[in-house]
């Protein structure tokens, strides 16, 4: 039995030829996967998980993924106004990447019990140049110290939270195309954690596939965040 499963799981890791799949295509690899897809059968009242179960997995583990290797990243821009202290971030917003002042300026960032302990009065001070940004994470704004003394542009890039699937069109990981050799790891952590509810004894292949597949990806997208959101702000 263990060399079966060590085969399949070889199998498995096997590089195919790699194209995009969209939810409809997902889906159907996880009901063979699982071993609920009734041969010539429409017939979804047979099914023992529903489509809806298994797309609320799936998005649970998207997210879990990018997480984990903050994959997404976009940006975004604000003009500043001055004496404002709070700008709202996006809804998707996981943590900052950089924030650049005036497109020429990155600025360090501080937390807001640094910004205590240098100066336990700097929310009082007069208006002037920004020169460290702070995240309010209860607010879900961001802030400067000093506060803008004119209309500065401020670019934001950002990790990001992917939109979650809703359709059988729909593509991972918005659909951006660099992330298209990850797709399986959806597949494997919904197979995961249905066999796992299940009782299955393959649960724990698929968790492999995952783990692996998450760890490789990080590796290949060499990601090397520059921020650690409450530990002391960006490296300067």
């Amino acid at each position: 039995m263990k060399l079966k499963l060590t085969v399949l799981l070889i199998v498995l890791m096997i590089p195919s030829c790699v194209y995009s799949k969209n939810w409809t295509t997902m889906l159907d690899q996880i009901r063979a996967n699982i071993n609920d897809k009734p041969v010539g059968s429409t017939d979804t009242a047979k099914y023992r998980v529903s489509d809806a179960d298994l797309l609320v997995v799936a998005n649970d583990g998207q997210r879990l993924i990018n997480d984990t290797v903050w994959a997404l990243n976009t940006s975004t821009r604000i003009v500043m106004i001055t004496a404002t202290t709070y700008y709202d971030l996006p809804t998707d917003f996981i943590t900052t990447n950089r924030v650049i002042l005036s497109m020429k300026t990155i600025l360090p960032e501080r937390t807001i019990a640094q910004l205590d302990s240098e100066n336990s009065y700097w929310f009082t001070a007069s208006t002037g140049t920004p020169s460290y940004y702070y995240i309010s994470w209860n607010r879900k704004q961001i802030g400067f110290y000093q506060v803008a003394d004119t209309s500065y542009i401020v670019d934001i890039d950002y990790f990001q939270q992917p939109t979650d699937m809703v359709s059988g069109s729909d593509i991972p990981f918005n659909g951006v195309n660099k992330f298209v050799p990850y797709h399986d790891l959806i597949v494997w952590y919904t197979c995961a954690y249905q066999q796992t509810v299940d009782n299955k004894p393959n649960a724990q292949m698929f968790f492999t596939l995952w783990s692996s597949g998450v760890t490789r990806m990080a590796q290949q997208l060499n990601v090397t965040p520059n921020n650690i959101p409450f530990i002391g702000g960006r490296k300067e």
